[in-house]
């Protein structure tokens, strides 16, 4: 089964199942209730580095009594504000870093397929990852089966997409491509959710180990194996998936029966 379809509803993303007819929330909206250090650390980091450059930036070209003076201005402004500069900021370079996971995930896939996309139609930090990849790739035997493999859960009640399926090794493997700044505990519950999901589906298959592949935008790699019954193991998925499962379940209950009513801002009351 190839990759399916699936609904972005807000910020939930379904999967409609071919199967049992329902529609089953996709494993990341799943592992969203827990928190994800990935992009809060990531997201954190590089708004405050921008923060600190403007503000020396800023007490440099001005001196100390204008800057202060700003800084209190701004200060202020701050708490009139919902739609902060900063946030702004943070969304569009998160929506950067988004766009060369997808190239980097697009150029492996194809090339995984026997296509080749020459690099340089790439941005140099795409081009990196890729390199990154295939410097990796030389050093490991990998047969692949399947690429954009979508698998269900229905008695878990979650759906997801598996970037890469095969024998890496010698050994029955599921994979992912990452362009983050680490390997983190989310990735590797997903990567085990999609076995999961497999082998409920089909009783022959027996994954031994998943694997977390780092591609870097500097063009270094980082692939770490997880082997079936080490920590994370595959039993450590399935309870985390059931766990937040039923966080999730208890969450779509409170919004249908509290909605979200957002308070009008100043300007709306006079108006």
């Amino acid at each position: 089964m190839p990759k399916a379809e699936s609904k972005q509803i807000g910020k939930k993303r379904w999967y409609p199942c071919p199967k049992c007819g329902d529609s089953h929330p996709s494993i990341t909206t799943i592992l969203d209730v827990i928190a994800s250090p990935a992009l809060m650390g990531w997201m954190a980091k590089n708004g405050t580095a921008k923060l600190h450059v403007m503000s020396a930036v800023t007490r440099e070209a001005m001196g100390d009594v204008y800057f202060e003076a700003i800084a209190k201005a701004a200060e202020t402004r701050w708490k009139l504000t919902e739609d902060t500069a900063f946030w702004k900021s943070g969304k569009e370079t998160g929506q950067d870093a988004a766009d060369i996971g997808t190239m980097v995930h697009a150029w492996v896939e194809a090339h995984l397929q026997g296509k080749w996309i020459e690099l340089a139609a790439l941005p140099e930090k795409a081009q990196n990852a890729v390199n990154a990849y295939l410097l990796w790739e030389k050093e490991h035997k990998l047969e692949t089966l399947h690429t954009e493999k979508t698998f269900y859960n229905c008695r878990l009640n979650y759906a997801g997409t598996a970037d890469w399926l095969g024998n890496l090794d010698g050994e029955l493997s599921l994979g992912d491509w990452k362009t983050s700044t680490g390997i983190f505990f989310n990735y590797v519950i997903q990567g085990w959710g999609y076995a999961l999901a497999d082998e409920t589906e089909n009783a022959s298959r027996l994954y031994r180990q998943i694997f977390i592949g780092r591609f870097g935008k500097d063009g270094q790699p980082e692939v770490k194996i997880f082997k079936r019954n080490e920590f994370p193991s595959i039993e450590t998925a399935r309870d985390v998936l059931i766990a937040c499962g039923h966080i999730f379940k208890a969450q779509q209950e409170w919004e249908e029966r509290f909605p979200y009513q957002r308070k009008p801002k100043e300007k709306e009351k006079i108006a």
